[in-house]
């Protein structure tokens, strides 16, 4: 009964996220195999070999001696058309400062790959509303009167809901692994098969984050308004999130060790702590504690999501948050995370500090003072932002009735 009425319910939306799904991982597929072999034909003809040989200087590569000088790598014209002829290509050609102050073993697809990431949203978006709209629609009073347990419902929104989806995104992940180890020559397609599937794996991975994030926010959510708004900002606010944990990270090793934290540089170039989501395709080694981290928020929160909405009670439709029991819980959670955003992911309060103790010549003439009272401030910023989404309506109902409590007195006297 239950897979006949979600079929009916999400049938003609599912396909079309999924269509979507396969269209993007496509679409990014055929384009980045004719934009190799576009370039491939480039590279040997005679205008670009003409053009090379009047100024070599030009297709060097810029980088850094020991003492930080600038120079330039030149390249003959074969060493040149062989670099450019692989699909992935090393970050340390694009430094910009001293080597010890670079990642190591950084590389990116050399044509760009934005299809993991069109794909995530549409997943992520998908399971926020696969909660939300049924509980803003009334959907979820046809459901409840069902005589179904509502462990069946929600595990049967997963089951006809999400999983088509994960499959459509496993499907696209092997359609494009397939397509480039077809469309680009071996030699220049300089990733291994083992390097394919983890990356992809990766891929699922942070997709199963973004998906456990935005059911909680589905389930927990009930405003019309402010529900999806702050969902939105949430999303975006994810992008930072390796900023975020890169700078609480170099500030604990600073106070610990009066150092820079290793390779610090990482996190300001987007790429993660380290790496912490994949969205597209690459083939640096993986860190085993970013896939470990999104798997336990994600599962932490689909139970937590679970749980509360076998006690979901209509009566509170419209509120912001559905769950009132849940107040503290979540601001304690909304608090922590826009303070830690705010100071360390958005802001990078503590960076110029650091920077100024550990080497005084930057010039930077940030103290100590400054950056704990920025932080204090923004901890009351963040307060008071939860505690406005959180308690509006509380706050508001407890205003009321001591205006009416005055009201009345004064009309006594």
């Amino acid at each position: 009964m239950l897979k006949a009425i979600y079929t009916k319910r999400y049938g003609k939306a599912l396909v079309a996220a999924i269509l979507v799904i396969l269209g993007v991982f496509a679409l990014q597929t055929t384009s980045i195999v004719r934009t190799w072999h576009s370039n491939h034909e480039w590279l040997h003809s005679a205008q670009f070999k003409k053009e090379f040989m009047m100024d070599p200087k030009a297709y060097g590569d810029y980088d850094y001696d020991k003492k930080g000088n600038e120079i330039v790598n030149e390249y003959t014209l074969e060493e040149y058309i062989e670099k450019e002829s692989y699909l992935f290509m090393d970050d340390s050609s694009s430094s910009v400062g001293p080597e010890e102050l670079i990642p190591a073993n950084l590389s990116y697809m050399r044509y760009g790959s934005s299809s993991f990431i069109v794909a995530t949203v549409i997943v992520a978006l998908c399971g926020f509303l696969l909660f939300f709209v049924d509980q803003k629609t009334s959907f979820n009073r046809f459901l409840f009167s069902l005589g179904v347990s509502r462990k069946q419902l929600f595990k049967g929104k997963l089951l006809y809901g999400a999983v088509p989806l994960f499959a459509a995104f496993v499907l696209g992940l092997l359609g494009s692994g397939i397509g480039l180890w077809l469309g680009i020559p071996h030699p220049y397609l300089n990733i291994s098969f083992v390097q394919l599937v983890s990356s992809g794996l990766m891929g699922l991975v942070t997709c199963l984050f973004y998906f456990g994030i935005s059911c909680f926010c589905g389930v927990m959510l009930g405003n019309l308004v402010f529900g999806p708004v702050v969902y939105a900002l949430l999303l975006w606010s994810l992008q930072l999130l390796p900023n975020m944990l890169g700078g609480l990270s170099e500030l604990i090793y600073y106070l610990m060790h009066h150092k820079y934290l290793p390779n610090r540089l990482n996190y300001f170039y987007g790429n993660g702590f380290p790496r912490l989501y994949t969205f597209d395709l690459r083939k640096d080694p993986f860190s085993w504690p970013a896939p470990v981290l999104l798997l336990l928020v994600s599962g932490l929160l689909l139970f937590w999501a679970y749980r509360k909405y076998q006690t979901l009670s209509l009566e509170h439709d419209g509120e912001f948050l559905l769950y009132p029991e849940s107040r503290w819980p979540i601001w304690s959670l909304a608090v922590l995370y826009l303070t830690l955003f705010a100071i360390f992911g958005y802001a990078q309060v503590w960076s110029p500090y650091i920077y100024d103790q550990l080497d005084p010549e930057i010039g930077w003439d940030y103290s100590f003072t400054e950056a704990l009272g920025t932080s204090i401030f923004l901890l009351v910023v963040a307060m008071a932002v939860s505690t406005l989404l959180l308690f509006f309506g509380p706050l508001t109902k407890w205003l009321r009735e001591k205006w009416a409590q005055r009201n009345h007195k004064l009309i006594e006297k």
